[in-house]
């Protein structure tokens, strides 16, 4: 297990407002570095469930979590469906709810799941392994058009039609199946190596296409605030423009419904320090509202 370093914490315990024996989710329980510091502030009488699509990931959080003063359930599910699963744990609502949007570290630095352009491995990019189709399905599947539209609108790749061309041709003579042979049709489109890696984008793109990372989002927005207390806060970080704009939206339509207030007006981001430590933080923004 790579070292997990959990971005903003000290920001979120504080956005949280964590009371003594309150009650949280962490919906996307990753290896638990949240949620063990929400346990420690809530105390003894203090519960979280823990949810997450990632089975392997989600065994470690539990033996990390018994560790913990408290009490804590992981639950193996998306967070899409977080109204149902508090349900079925006998909890109707909630202190404080907590959302850390993108991919664990664990997922890019285990080579076999294919996430990361930086080592050779099977293309797959599913957080949930046993859910859905794989990148190199995908590929396999949609039209060239379909693959440029989600590279421009899914990560704003301004290549995404050279790209989208120089794959399909690639296909026609053999499948794609390899995260190194994805990364090389990409730098391959841009001629050279820039500031950030060519393929960065593009991995970005499929990554959150497959996941339907986006539609999970709006269908969590659907049941949200009624899985929170009145004072309960909603925590949302996201790490690329599409998703912060989506929180930020929707944050603002609550706000003007009445049904929440907006704690923070601008997105709490990383300092300097902490992004030293962490470069994964950089692109890190965080959202919160309290639920009225």
């Amino acid at each position: 297990m790579s070292k997990h370093i959990p971005v903003l914490l000290n920001e979120v315990i504080e956005a949280l407002n964590i009371q003594p024996g309150g009650s949280f989710v962490d919906g996307t329980l990753g290896c638990a570095g949240h949620s063990k510091a929400i346990l420690e502030k809530a105390g003894p009488e203090g519960c979280l469930i823990g949810i997450d699509r990632d089975k392997e990931i989600l065994e470690f959080a539990k033996e990390s979590l018994q560790e913990q003063e408290g009490s804590s359930v992981c639950v193996w599910g998306n967070y899409k469906d977080m109204k149902k699963i508090l349900e079925n744990e006998k909890t109707n609502q909630v202190d404080g709810i907590l959302l850390d949007l993108g991919v664990s570290s664990f997922q890019i630095d285990t080579r076999e799941r294919g996430f990361s352009f930086m080592q050779d491995a099977e293309l797959d990019m599913r957080m949930n392994p046993n859910e859905g189709e794989s990148v190199q399905d995908l590929l396999h599947r949609i039209s060239e058009k379909e693959l440029a539209d989600i590279l421009y609108e899914y990560a704003d790749e301004r290549r995404s039609r050279r790209i989208a061309k120089l794959i399909v041709e690639k296909r026609k003579k053999k499948a794609i199946t390899r995260t190194s042979e994805l990364a090389e049709l990409a730098i391959k489109a841009y001629g050279r190596r820039g500031k950030s890696h060519p393929a960065t984008r593009t991995f970005q793109a499929l990554r959150i296409a497959v996941n339907n990372e986006l539609e999970n989002l709006h269908t969590f927005f659907q049941n949200s605030l009624s899985c929170l207390k009145p004072k309960g806060r909603l925590c949302i970080i996201s790490y690329h423009s599409l998703e912060d704009r989506a929180v930020k939206l929707q944050f603002r339509e609550w706000a003007k419904e009445k049904s929440c207030e907006l704690i923070t007006k601008k997105p709490i981001v990383p300092n300097i320090s902490e992004v030293k430590v962490n470069n994964r933080s950089r692109s890190a923004k965080m959202r919160i509202c309290e639920k009225l």
